[in-house]
């Protein structure tokens, strides 16, 4: 496949969930490869190592905080055609990264922290944070249009440049940045200038959105590394969500997109006065929706067990936290998995209110010096509260779900 033409083809599901992964493993052993030489390396008076691993857990709210408005850009002004949507993000790319600013020095601010950085070392932490969420911005497109060769193909640029020139911290970030530009320009149809760039209204909305939609899952791993003073091996941290990812990424590419796509076609036949039909479809989604997640949460359980069993068994110190950790993850797939499925009838910022209160029950828990172990319990016992509430506004919802479309609709108008 040509992932430089103009109408560049989505990966088949199955595909694009293994696209997702192959970066994860070709990082891995770029960083076995290089790891003896970042340690050697210092910025701002901390390892480079520390600041890498530290950017690395931090990152996926970071970069849902530029990745959210950008997301929002591709709504605001629909298009079909990669070509469009590439056209798009670079035009409101510099906007976005305004927009996220203040998120991106809260969190670095909080981190730092945490983890005792001076002056010099939070600057440093930033930067590499920055080159980073930068990257992961011009990801965009590959992510809007499921196209994994591009997506591996940036990750694998970054690899390659983190294990050759491990010393430069910008370096894979940079390379990785420019390996999308070079496409992403190479595809565009119209000059920058004359594209409109969209609101500071609609971009934060959209960070809150995409923010809000991280943050019941990657604020355990922030959770889990700042409040154990940096001390639980990111590694482990990743792999122990490994299994909560895969549900993830199997929920959203094979069941809600999907699903998405035919809550639009009712919403169409409602306003044709075609209730009957509405209502069947409406029914039927409803029914997939459900069955999909059963099986979606049948197969993270069986992840955990096999997983859970050979993480206690090789790192039995360990084992018990990451078991929990694997346990909240799998919490948190499925907490975002009823906040989608009652935003597919009934607008709203549920998500949003999720969100919070997760986060407000963690730093409750850090504001009395709970242990990282302590925290994870507390995020199990907010997940728990979410989901009982979830799971009554979900039955209202689709025990009618035309009428409840509908007035989603109307709100809009």
């Amino acid at each position: 496949m040509n992932i430089v033409s103009r109408s560049v083809r989505a990966s088949r599901g199955p595909a694009f969930i293994v696209a997702q992964f192959v970066p994860m493993a070709v990082l891995a052993v770029a960083y076995y490869f290089s790891s003896r030489q970042i340690e050697t390396v210092e910025l701002g008076g901390v390892r480079l190592d520390r600041l890498l691993l530290t950017s690395a857990i931090i990152a996926p709210i970071l970069s849902q905080s530029v990745s959210g408005p950008l997301f929002r850009s591709l709504e605001v002004t629909p298009r079909d055609r990669f070509a469009q949507s590439a056209t798009l993000v670079l035009r409101n790319l510099p906007r976005a990264m305004l927009v996220a600013a203040p998120v991106l020095l809260g969190l670095v601010a909080m981190a730092a922290w945490a983890l005792r950085l001076d002056q010099a070392g939070t600057v440093a932490l930033a930067s590499v944070v920055w080159v980073h969420v930068l990257f992961a911005a011009t990801l965009v497109p590959a992510y809007a249009h499921r196209n994994g060769a591009l997506l591996v193909g940036g990750w694998s640029v970054y690899a390659f440049v983190l294990a050759v020139a491990p010393q430069l911290w910008w370096a894979p970030a940079v390379a990785g940045f420019m390996s999308q530009i070079v496409v992403l320009l190479h595809v565009c149809e119209t000059r920058l200038p004359l594209v409109p760039v969209v609101s500071f209204h609609d971009m934060l909305a959209g960070m809150a959105r995409g923010v809000s939609l991280a943050l019941p899952l990657w604020c355990l791993p922030v959770a889990a590394y700042l409040g154990s003073d940096g001390s639980v091996s990111p590694v482990a941290i990743f792999l122990s969500l490994t299994p909560a990812l895969l549900a993830y990424q199997i929920y959203f590419v094979q069941i809600a997109t999907p699903m998405w796509n035919r809550i639009d076609r009712a919403r169409r036949m409602l306003a044709d006065d075609t209730y009957v039909s509405a209502r069947v479809e409406l029914l039927t989604i409803a029914n997939v929706i459900r069955t999909g997640l059963l099986k979606v949460v049948a197969v993270l359980w069986t992840l955990l067990v096999a997983t859970g069993s050979i993480v206690y068994r090789n790192d039995p110190v360990q084992g018990q936290f990451l078991l929990v950790l694997m346990f909240c993850a799998g919490l948190s797939v499925v907490v975002i998995a009823e906040v989608t499925r009652l935003a597919m009838v009934q607008k709203g910022n549920t998500v949003s209110y999720v969100s919070a209160g997760i986060v407000g029950a963690l730093m409750l828990g850090t504001a009395f010096g709970m242990s990282a172990g302590g925290l994870l319990l507390v995020h199990a016992a907010a997940c728990a509260v979410a989901l009982i509430v979830l799971g009554v506004a979900n039955h209202r919802a689709w025990r009618s779900p035309e009428y409840s479309l509908f007035w989603s609709s109307a709100l809009q108008h």
